[in-house]
């Protein structure tokens, strides 16, 4: 009972602070996306992103009854809102499906249990579009979020740092920094500090920003970089290391050849980092991690073969995977390559909308560049566009759109900077 009124004291504190301010509002609730808090109500565990998101759409259904909400998604947006919508009924479709497919209730629900999650974390993009934002509130928004990542980042110093002072071993996950990320670990941790690391790459480069800013983010880049480093993740290294290149390209094709040889040099020179990426790997063949891996995909290649078209839910491969391989004891968990996974998740048909939707949002973020003349917004959507490569990259060796943490702020962004093509700048 005490978890109930917390929870209804937070949304009416969380209500007040929606009519102070959006941008505030929209920050502590991209903010509250990276941290585990939640509440435990009749043996359910409600996270605090949950509370806001209740806070967010209650009071956006409150405006439409009350008709104070006279503000209608421009025609592009739109088409992007309802491109969601069909994939969320496919979904639900698909889900159906794979419960005669499964032929197995318990699996059946926590399929269901899995999905409500998942249309939640990505309908956040169709709730934040459905806000009118001016452009000082979309700064402060990307602002708070930025700020959030320092502070994360030095927590997982202060961590590595303890991990540290302990015995240290590749091959023990606590030997791993995976800041406040615990449940989900460094690869998760990894690829939601290379958004910021792009970040502080982006403003340090760009000459026309005042030299104070850039040298703060040169001691932002510092500190993010750090933690980075001491999560091992060979997937948060290839796709930053790919994404960067990605950022540099946009900003000025010069950096690009220079890049190349610092990172070699670093690779070369740095036994953490290239021990990890060589050594470890290949000492002696293929390590454990990565035979696991190709384990995983032939398993899930030879079920979407099974079931192509609406694929086994998303906790179907636990049970379904274990006929194709006898690699694994009883069990399987996700398949560890995100294009993969969506197969496994919604078939051929689920996978098709799902990247036609984000080849589209980095089709309207080019656009969007080309059109936008003030430095930051600029600098964000070209920082947006490499994010998107990163997802990209990283989706072939870890499953980051099933991580709310990173994929929440990921579609509160993309909403954000879709609302920068109301304004002609």
């Amino acid at each position: 009972m005490s978890s109930i009124f917390i929870g209804l004291f937070i949304i009416t504190i969380y209500f007040f602070i929606i009519k102070k301010s959006k941008a505030l509002a929209l920050g502590i609730f991209a903010i509250s996306l990276t941290y585990d808090f939640n509440l435990k109500i009749s043996n359910i565990n409600i996270y605090l992103f949950d509370i806001f998101y209740i806070a967010l759409l209650l009071n956006l259904v409150l405006l439409i009854l009350l008709r104070k909400k006279k503000y209608v998604i421009p025609m592009p947006q739109r088409r992007l809102r309802n491109w969601s919508l069909l994939y969320f009924y496919w979904l639900l479709l698909s889900f159906l499906i794979g419960v005669v497919f499964i032929n197995d209730i318990t699996a059946s629900l926590n399929n269901l249990i899995s999905l409500i999650r998942y249309i939640q974390v990505i309908s956040i993009f169709i709730l934040v579009m459905s806000y009118k934002l001016k452009i000082e509130e979309i700064k402060y928004t990307f602002k708070l979020i930025y700020l959030n990542s320092i502070i994360i980042a030095i927590y997982g110093i202060i961590q590595t740092y303890i991990i540290n002072s302990i015995s240290y071993n590749l091959q023990v996950w606590f030997g791993r920094t995976y800041s406040v990320f615990n449940l989900t670990g460094p690869n998760a941790f990894s690829i939601y500090i290379s958004f910021f690391i792009l970040v502080s790459i982006c403003i340090i480069i760009d000459k026309r920003i005042n030299f104070k800013y850039r040298f703060l983010n040169f001691i932002f880049l510092l500190i993010l970089i750090y933690p980075f480093v001491y999560t091992f993740s060979r997937t948060g290294y290839i796709a930053l290391f790919i994404a960067s290149a990605f950022l540099l390209y946009l900003k000025n094709k010069i950096y690009v050849p220079i890049y190349f040889l610092i990172v070699g040099i670093i690779i070369m020179n740095n036994n953490l980092i290239y021990d990890r990426l060589i050594s470890y790997t290949l000492s002696e063949g293929l390590d454990v991690s990565s035979i696991g891996r190709l384990e995983y995909w032939k398993a899930a290649y030879q079920t979407i073969l099974q079931y192509p078209i609406s694929g086994v839910g998303f906790n179907g491969f636990s049970i379904v995977g274990t006929r194709y391989t006898n690699f694994f004891d009883s069990s399987l968990i996700n398949v560890h390559n995100e294009y993969l996974q969506i197969m496994l998740n919604s078939g051929l048909v689920g996978f098709l909308l799902f990247i036609s939707l984000l080849i589209l949002l980095f089709s309207k973020g080019f656009k969007l560049k080309k059109q936008l003349k003030d430095i930051f917004l600029s600098n964000i959507v070209s920082i947006y566009l490499s994010s998107i490569i990163l997802l990209a990259i990283s989706s072939f060796f870890f499953s980051p759109f099933l991580n709310f943490q990173i994929v929440g702020q990921f579609w509160l962004v993309s909403a954000v900077v879709l609302k920068l093509e109301e304004e002609r700048m």
